[in-house]
């Protein structure tokens, strides 16, 4: 049912924004195209990758709709020469479910599916708070890279900033929080291409 679900978006929506070719009669929905060659569809943990040869100058657009057949984002679109083109799409931005990228060019629409399956909740940061010695102890599970941690305030107002220079996960980051009053705090991690954030309640030793 899924497969037949699948086939039948793709269909309908090929004739919805190729509309303008289906009435000139120049649709020729196919996977061998003229001008398109070697399309692959590499899929990896975090990403997928979409790439194809264009062996002439061309105008081409590419699409990515979810399995109901809603419009996600227009990934290309314009007059392109004769050249290899990927794109690269985050399944970390996308729902659970089923996708199609569509590429269409003057001679044609070809399609292709992938699938962004539920993923494993992982904790990227790791708060550890001890009491007696006022220390908070963050370890970010990530590759080795330089990195800001960033403590606010419940209200939102900036305390302090700590720069980390190439660490990984292995090792922890210690703040000292004993000039902190009670309450509860935001952390931020921000590496180049990300922000993680976690609470933590600093409490009192009296």
């Amino acid at each position: 049912m899924k497969t037949l679900s699948l086939t039948l978006i793709a269909f309908l929506t090929v004739v919805v924004f190729s509309s303008k070719s289906l009435a000139d009669g120049e649709l020729n929905k196919s996977d061998d195209l003229n001008s398109i060659r070697t399309i692959q569809l590499i899929e990896e943990d975090k990403s997928i990758d979409l790439s194809f040869n264009i062996f002439e100058k061309t105008h081409f657009k590419v699409v990515l709709f979810n399995e109901n057949g809603e419009f996600m984002k227009v990934l290309d679109e314009g007059l392109h020469y004769a050249n290899h083109y990927t794109y690269h799409i985050n399944k970390r931005n996308l729902p659970q479910g089923n996708y199609v990228c569509f590429i269409e060019t003057k001679h044609g629409v070809v399609s292709r599916f992938f699938e962004v399956k539920k993923r494993k909740s992982v904790q990227i940061i790791q708060v550890d708070y001890n009491v007696e010695k006022n220390e908070l102890a963050i370890q970010c599970h990530f590759k080795a890279q330089d990195y800001v941690i960033n403590l606010f305030k419940e209200d939102g107002s900036f305390l302090k900033t700590i720069y980390v220079q190439e660490q990984s996960g292995s090792g922890k980051v210690k703040i000292d929080v004993s000039e902190c009053p009670c309450g509860d705090y935001f952390i931020h991690v921000e590496t180049g291409f990300d922000i993680y954030s976690e609470t933590v309640q600093l409490e009192s030793t009296k």
